[in-house]
């Protein structure tokens, strides 16, 4: 591209930021200034450079975006691989174009609810779920899928305001039908990147979807950490319940295909009063054939042992055990998600609606939850985008 054209989409993006953010000029010009003389920029030149791209200079433009935290070099990198690629995409099976097809359904706002990342030697069962809002847009004005996570750290600000971790980035398809979100915050250095199953939406909008994460600082001792976490699309589900939320927990525990649980805690679980009879049976004819396992704690096994003599002994002794090789979604793990949302919609429905004499018992209520998940993300409907 020419250099005029460039800057030109440049001053776009930037305006996309602003307005994202609600800023003006003015605005503008107090942040770059806040970051020292060599960065001052008056609110006329800001002003200029929006009427006036072909005006305006690259030093300019660096000044701007670092007030901004955007990162230039990004900007440009995007810009090119959108004037060097075809309206297909001919050649490559990432999709970029927020215009494409496969991009259908998608944009909007999304709760996201992932679990406590913390030391295995900490518990923090009672805490509540991580949350966060997720956005798919095209604010930047580029032709690609932009994401902006908030997250809620839990902490606090000395001022007693909720302490929120902010990132940015872009949402990208892949035609072997998976969806990647890729997001960075310049502010803490943290990434993320998020992995979950395309679903060929077509006219609605995605209700909800489990995935895959990995970021690169998590916990108070920031390491590097996997997570399993849940997307709740939310113009459908604006406010997620108490119970609904205890629901979710569970579900983004379930990362195989085996039910990790103590003697004590499967007693307990069985004496529960209202427990449902058939699910209650079906785990009591399992427990005299399921195999014991033991839960091992690394800690204590280390001790008065040499680093390097643990670490092979580790290792054989983890070769030896059933230790999963893998954290899995599956197809069934989005429906159950689904299940979750759509019978906590069903009950509020009858709360309001019916009378509490009339209301079905609670395998009806989980066969009506059932029957309205015909949307284009369930099952059936999801198939790879082509």
């Amino acid at each position: 591209m020419k250099n005029q054209e460039v800057i030109r989409q440049v001053i776009n993006y930037i305006k996309g930021v602003m307005d994202q953010r609600g800023l003006k000029e003015e605005q503008v010009a107090n942040l770059c200034n806040s970051l020292g003389p060599d960065h001052s920029v008056s609110k006329k030149t800001i002003y200029n450079m929006m009427k006036k791209p072909s005006s305006t200079t690259i030093s300019t433009l660096l000044k701007v975006c670092d007030a901004l935290d955007v990162d230039l070099q990004s900007i440009f990198h995007t810009l090119e691989r959108n004037a060097s690629s075809t309206g297909s995409n001919s050649g490559s099976r990432l999709i970029y174009n927020i215009n494409d097809a496969a991009y259908r359904g998608y944009l909007g706002e999304y709760h996201i609810f992932y679990l406590n990342t913390k030391p295995i030697n900490e518990r923090y069962d009672d805490e509540p779920l991580v949350h966060g809002t997720l956005t798919f847009d095209d604010r930047y004005h580029t032709g690609e899928c932009a994401a902006s996570l908030t997250i809620e750290s839990g902490d606090l600000k000395d001022n007693g305001e909720p302490f929120l971790k902010a990132y940015d980035g872009n949402l990208v398809y892949s035609s072997n039908g998976t969806m990647f979100c890729q997001l960075v915050s310049h502010q803490f250095g943290d990434f993320w990147n998020l992995c979950f199953e395309h679903r060929n939406l077509n006219n609605k909008n995605l209700s909800c979807v489990l995935g895959c994460a990995s970021t690169s600082s998590a916990g108070r001792n920031r390491y590097p950490t996997i997570h399993r976490f849940c997307l709740c699309n939310k113009e459908r589900y604006p406010e997620i319940n108490d119970a609904t939320l205890e629901l979710i927990k569970g579900i983004l525990r379930v990362k195989n295909d085996d039910i990790i649980i103590s003697e004590k805690k499967i007693a307990d679980y069985l004496n529960q009063p209202k427990l449902n009879q058939t699910f209650k049976r079906n785990i009591q004819n399992l427990l005299p054939i399921l195999p014991k396992y033991y839960a091992l704690p690394k800690n204590i096994l280390s001790l008065e042992l040499a680093q390097d003599d643990f670490a092979m002994l580790m290792e054989d002794l983890c070769e030896h055990s059933d230790l999963e090789t893998s954290y899995r979604i599956k197809s069934e793990d989005n429906q159950h998600l689904l299940s979750i949302l759509k019978g906590s919609e069903v009950k509020k429905k009858r709360r309001y609606n019916s009378k509490p004499s009339t209301d079905p018992p609670a395998a009806e209520e989980e066969s009506a939850a059932a029957a309205e998940t015909g949307d284009s993300d369930s099952p059936e409907s999801n198939k790879n985008y082509k």
